[in-house]
């Protein structure tokens, strides 16, 4: 068993949250705030109890927190095995406080805290996880939502069973960022929504050059990229500039096709040409080639290089779905095998709708009171 990295400072919860629960240790803090492993006393259920810092501050804030709440508590309705479930959001009594409190299942770590300790070494168990991903992002779109901030980091593992690799099973988390409001093309078209969210590192070229907002697609890039990290061992793209983010990109998977590079010319995007071109000023020869990708993805076979350079095309355009990674040959023995996550997605769920009717005009505490609400119903 393995757990998330300990801080040695534990920050109080409120009274009135741990009057329901008893909280044993702090597992990790950041600018959201803090994360608890605790008790829930009603049901005695171990649980991760994130208080989120000033998460009810501002009206901005308050409606992305009654997003979430939304969305999780809609998708807690299929009990997805590979989304992770809420159990309650909390509010402390002290009016003044502007903390949020949200209880999720517990889960013993991250995809990145795994892959440190060297958990997912082999390809079955890496192709394992993938599929299990790809169940959770492909649900997620047959709902109409866009996660927009997919990494190891909001990807949680839990143990089962067995202290073994192929007993590790995934829960895709954070979902902050997420978008309910996609159209049937996976576009998001909502002003309040920011163009460009999410992880630098994890962000789809399409974001990066600024072509295109967030869709499907670019979920899709972010887990093929989360892929490559599963194959080789190690995080794949660097930089702290859109640039050389751009630049570690294409020393991955290589040099743009020039139908691609036209195509950019053809619809004047002469900036994300530009940022392109930059980008691409120390690329070794061999970078996207099967050799060199061999090499750098040592657990994988051909059949996952090819996956690995479909899910990270350039142009989101030619992206597989989620339900087309399933098929697959490198994931579909994986796919097929998995009944209960097959079930729900052979379901004829409808798109989610949040209910945002008089949201222009309301202020942070009606917000605020839709928020429990949604949390109740």
């Amino acid at each position: 068993m393995f757990v998330l990295q300990q801080s040695a400072q534990m920050r109080k919860v409120h009274a009135d949250i741990s009057a329901r629960f008893d909280v044993h240790e702090e597992l990790g803090r950041g600018g959201y705030g803090v994360v608890y492993k605790a008790t829930d006393t009603q049901t005695m259920e171990t649980c991760a109890l994130k208080r989120s810092v000033g998460a009810l501050s501002t009206k901005t804030d308050a409606l992305r927190a009654l997003r979430e709440v939304y969305i999780l508590r809609d998708l807690g309705s299929a009990e997805h095995p590979y989304l992770v479930r809420l159990i309650t959001a909390l509010r402390t009594t002290h009016d003044k406080d502007r903390d949020l409190y949200l209880a999720f299942e517990f889960c013993d770590a991250d995809l990145g805290c795994a892959l440190e300790k060297g958990l997912y070494a082999s390809r079955d168990s890496t192709l394992g996880c993938l599929t299990q991903i790809v169940f959770g992002v492909a649900h997620l779109h047959q709902r109409g939502i866009l996660h927009r901030d997919l990494k190891p980091e909001n990807i949680l593992v839990k143990q089962s069973g067995a202290a073994d690799d192929m007993a590790l099973s995934i829960r895709i988390a954070d979902f902050g960022l997420a978008c309910a409001e996609a159209s049937i093309e996976g576009r998001v078209d909502v002003d309040e929504y920011e163009s460009s969210p999410g992880t630098l590192h994890f962000m789809a070229p399409e974001i990066l050059l600024e072509v295109q907002r967030h869709t499907f697609a670019s979920d899709i890039w972010a887990v093929g990229l989360i892929f490559g990290e599963l194959l080789s061992g190690r995080p794949l793209v660097r930089g702290t500039s859109v640039i050389q983010v751009l630049g570690s990109i294409l020393s991955v998977i290589g040099l743009p096709s020039n139908s691609y590079m036209e195509l950019l010319e053809a619809d004047q995007m002469l900036p994300a040409v530009v940022k392109l071109e930059h980008a691409s000023g120390h690329i070794p020869q061999d970078a996207g080639s099967m050799d060199f990708l061999q090499d750098l993805l040592s657990l994988a076979e051909d059949s996952d290089i090819h996956l690995f350079l479909e899910m990270m095309e350039v142009d989101y355009c030619k992206r597989p779905t989620a339900l087309e990674v399933l098929q697959y040959d490198s994931v579909k023995e994986f796919a097929d095998a998995d009944d209960k996550a097959r079930t729900i997605l052979a379901c004829p769920w409808e798109a989610l709708q949040i209910p945002m009717d008089g949201v222009d005009q309301a202020g942070t505490k009606k917000v605020v009171q839709w928020l429990y609400t949604a949390q109740k119903n």
